[in-house]
């Protein structure tokens, strides 16, 4: 959402333009492509590490949730076996969570 958010405030920023022809030409500008550019690969790497962060958290979680699939047996004592639906349901959550201490982080790096 980063270059069509920073499109939307270039056109809203403009006050003098009055055609379409000139709004544009105040989109396409060299500092639109460099503000378009800026937070890119910052928000580019942390959505990496947010989208493993989440999916491994998850993975991890819904094995100690859901029984072996060969055996049959739990995988970890310290948890109850739960439902396909309860045990992905708390995995989206605790995933969830886990890539938020990742996510917050790069939000307030790319809003800057």
């Amino acid at each position: 959402m980063h270059p069509l958010d920073t499109l939307k405030t270039r056109i809203q920023a403009d006050t003098k333009s009055t055609t379409a022809a000139q709004r544009w030409k105040v989109v396409f500008t060299h500092e639109t492509f460099r503000a378009l550019g800026k937070g890119f690969f910052v928000s580019a790497i942390g959505a990496a590490g947010q989208g493993g962060a989440r999916f491994s958290t998850y993975e991890l979680t819904k094995s100690y949730f859901l029984p072996d699939k060969k055996t049959g047996k739990k995988n970890n004592p310290y948890f109850p076996t739960l439902g396909t639906i309860p045990a992905t349901a708390i995995s989206a959550v605790v995933g969830d969570l886990a890539s938020s201490v990742i996510k917050v982080p790069r939000e307030v790096i790319t809003a800057k």
